[in-house]
């Protein structure tokens, strides 16, 4: 891969300041219950939680403008091909749930420590998809999901080349913004585009989204490295 930004990310004069802060002390007072299920994963918690934390942001920005009650009992009847909507402090979908369940159970072998994540203690699909609601709403299940996506990730991507955590972080959160199908060259354009937190047809300010999921693991680390990678 190559260079993803030159120099710290600093965020600290941006339009969207003081919902990074909220962002930050939103996560800052639930510690103990992010610790404690970051323990049922082994993986970094930092950088898991900075792959979300850019949906974090938006969700302080939008959680008081979106009633969902009649789009669930949709998606219940419909699923999520035809209704699917985002949810919670993380704003995962239906549909991204459903097919983290999907990479988990068609490979039970591989990620066999994640099967419980995906099981139902019913068949019924409609019983299901008011169970995967139920859980979406739950923050202790958006950080199983969250953590659960790190996991997929990190063997996903295994053979990406990636020059320090900064990047790794960035190809992540940009993967977990786009979906699972997303293809690589799509992920790796996405990383540099200020297109977040109102889309590509907003002419206002924005910034990367890669670029907030490294702001995180920034303030989250000791050191504040630069971030630099040369073009190989």
């Amino acid at each position: 891969m190559g260079v993803l930004f030159s120099g710290t990310v600093l965020l600290g004069q941006g339009p969207f300041e003081s919902k990074i802060e909220e962002a930050f002390s939103f996560l800052e007072k639930r510690e103990v219950q992010i610790n404690e299920v970051a323990g049922k994963f082994d993986c970094p918690k930092a950088s898991a939680l900075a792959i979300g934390f850019p949906e974090l942001i938006r969700y302080q920005l939008v959680k008081d403008l979106f009633e969902t009650t009649a789009l669930e009992l949709l998606y219940e009847d419909l699923g999520s091909r035809e209704v699917d909507f985002s949810i919670g402090p993380f704003q995962m979908k239906p549909s991204f749930v459903e097919e983290l369940e999907t990479v988990i159970l068609n490979h039970p072998n591989v990620f066999s420590e994640l099967q419980w994540v995906a099981a139902y203690d019913t068949e019924d699909v409609k019983n299901q998809r008011a169970i995967r609601l139920q859980r979406l709403e739950s923050f202790e299940w958006q950080l199983n999901y969250l953590f659960s996506f790190y996991k997929v990730a990190d063997l996903s991507f295994s053979d990406e080349a990636f020059c320090n955590e900064h990047e790794k972080i960035a190809f992540f959160a940009s993967a977990y913004n786009l979906g699972f199908k997303a293809e690589r060259n799509l992920i790796r354009s996405f990383i540099s585009k200020e297109i977040f937190p109102y889309g590509k047809k907003y002419n206002g300010p924005q910034v990367a989204y890669a670029a907030l999921a490294v702001r995180y693991f920034q303030e989250q680390t000791p050191r504040k490295t630069e971030i630099f990678c040369v073009n190989r």
